[in-house]
């Protein structure tokens, strides 16, 4: 290839490149603003997940107490049955 062309070649390559990268690019208050976006989203997650667990921990803990109240409860009718069948 003569070197005009590749002159021309590369020129029109230049042009194309930075036409792509000025329409690609976002303005720096428009990139700020996207990572405080993000960042109040993935903060926002977070809080969801640990809400999330405290919720099951809960839940699991009242599950427990429930079934041991109705051990208790029956273990105390049982009692009653047995008193009163037995005197």
């Amino acid at each position: 290839m003569n070197p005009e062309k590749e002159e021309e070649l590369r020129f029109i390559a230049q042009i194309v490149a930075e036409t792509l990268d000025e329409r690609r690019s976002i303005s720096e208050e428009a990139h700020r603003s996207h990572h405080a976006f993000l960042d109040a989203w993935i903060e926002e997650i977070e809080i969801k997940k640990e809400r999330r667990e405290k919720v099951k921990t809960q839940v699991v803990g009242w599950g427990i107490i429930t079934i041991l109240g109705g051990i208790g409860t029956g273990a105390y009718h049982l009692y009653l049955y047995v008193i009163a069948h037995l005197h």
